[in-house]
């Protein structure tokens, strides 16, 4: 019997052998992209932590045993883990039936131990539900999908088109405002430098990579520190805004400019500053860092992974409670 027939529990997967789990995960994963495509951003399946991260997210095991007592949000977060599971499975599959071994042992072993919940159990069998490809439910996933991607699309569109008059004057006023009472003026600065003398948008913005922007690589070395000092003084004053209200889009203002600055001063290597920055800040800017787009390359994951190591270090309660509150945003909208 298929999969299709069975749909066993991940209660009852955890319970076979090694060899018969990767069998039955093999054939399982395959089914798991249409089930998700409805909240992923690509038809491939793309997750909040890569897969290189899935150590580090069982280390934190530990700190969600000591720190997580309600079995919602211990639900919330073992989801986070299959939901990594589920969406990385076509760069690697071998590798992550592999990666996902320890995962499953350590989630059978609560479930000896008595972690009894059916909050959690519901929450493994939606996330591995396996969806017949030729159903109703299918179609409507893939048509949400294809209107996502439209739209999408649109708004890529729509910023090429985009155009505005010559951004310099406008960001050495941002950079004057940065300097007087307004540290949130970094926002619009790093916006700006995105646009070349002719006012046209370069799309390299979004990928994370502030030194590639035209008008930093056009702006003189006064003006560089300027605008250094401008992303400094944001991280440490400027509030990122509530969680709550993130549910239905990921780029903020407020936690994406944080994150691009953090990404200036990394590749400008002022390690220095960001290693000095206090456990209340990684703490502020851990919605920030959960949350940030890294899949432009491997340079871009290194990175983010640099800044999730230190801010759980420093503050991983801050962490975890993000990574949870990301997973539930997700799921929320299901």
């Amino acid at each position: 019997m298929s999969l299709l027939e069975t749909k066993p529990t991940w209660k009852e997967l955890a319970k076979e052998s090694p060899v018969k789990r990767r069998h039955l995960l093999r054939e399982m994963i395959s089914l798991i992209p249409i089930a998700n495509t409805d909240f992923l951003p690509d038809p491939w399946g793309k997750s909040i932590v890569f897969a290189e991260d899935i150590d580090w997210l069982l280390e934190t095991l530990e700190s969600v045993e000591a720190n997580t007592t309600a079995p919602k949000e211990r639900a919330d977060y073992v989801t986070l883990l299959l939901q990594v599971a589920a969406s990385e499975f076509r760069h690697d599959i071998e590798l992550y039936l592999d990666a996902l071994n320890p995962v499953i042992e350590a989630w059978r072993a609560h479930f000896d131990s008595g972690l009894k919940s059916s909050a959690l159990e519901r929450r493994f069998d939606w996330t591995l539900r396996p969806v017949d490809l030729i159903s109703p439910e299918a179609e409507a996933l893939r048509r949400q999908w294809q209107q996502n991607s439209l739209h999408a699309q649109e708004m890529d569109e729509r910023k090429t088109k985009a155009k505005k008059e010559n951004p310099a004057p406008l960001i050495e006023s941002q950079l004057a405002d940065s300097e007087s009472e307004k540290p949130y003026a970094w926002n619009a600065i790093v916006h700006n430098l995105a646009f070349d003398a002719d006012g046209h948008h370069q799309h390299v913005e979004h990928r994370n990579r502030p030194l590639e922007l035209v008008g930093w690589i056009g702006a003189s070395d006064e003006t560089r520190g300027r605008v250094v000092e401008s992303v400094k003084r944001f991280l440490i004053h400027v509030e990122p805004k509530k969680f709550e209200i993130l549910h239905r889009r990921w780029n903020y203002r407020h936690e994406n400019a944080a994150f691009k600055g953090l990404c200036l001063l990394y590749d400008l290597e002022d390690y220095d500053f960001i290693e000095a920055l206090s456990p209340e800040l990684w703490e502020k800017w851990a919605i920030a860092i959960v949350k940030a787009d890294d899949s432009s390359g491997i340079y871009e994951s290194v990175r983010r992974r640099f800044f999730l190591h230190l801010a759980y270090k420093h503050a991983p309660k801050a962490i975890v409670h993000a990574l949870v509150m990301a997973q539930r945003a997700m799921t929320d909208e299901l």
